[in-house]
């Protein structure tokens, strides 16, 4: 769940993440609804913990991607060469919040979210 964003086609989009450790470069790969890798984004140096990227909604080759809900997943490099993975997480604004059996459930970008899943609430933002 929390590897998911939700893209207006023509908006940008915010996609976060939980590093374990410091790395020398961070990869994202946002993938379509069948599973295919439609783009690539990469930083330099990250420190560990979270933190957030900016895409563009477009793909490699530049066009403009549909609305829909795209997942992605976070790996880095660090400073050995060594592969990490990184945690994906939700970035944005809640706008509802109900009851789902004995659950609350708040709806973070259009994305349904449990509330246990929640890392950091500030001024309306998760």
């Amino acid at each position: 769940q929390n590897s998911q964003v939700a893209l207006t086609s023509g908006s940008q989009s915010t996609v976060g993440m939980s590093l374990p450790s410091d790395v020398t470069q961070v990869s994202v790969q946002i993938k379509d609804a069948s599973g295919k890798v439609v783009r690539t984004l990469t930083q330099g140096a990250t420190a560990a913990g979270i933190s957030s990227m900016t895409w563009d909604g477009k793909s490699d080759g530049g066009q403009v991607l549909p609305s829909g809900t795209y997942s992605f997943t976070v790996s880095g490099t660090d400073a050995s060469g060594g592969k990490i993975d990184g945690t994906p997480m939700i970035q944005g604004q809640v706008t509802g919040v109900r009851l789902s059996g004995s659950s609350l459930v708040l709806t973070v970008n259009g994305l349904d979210v449990p509330l246990s899943s929640i890392v950091e609430v500030k001024g309306g933002s998760v």
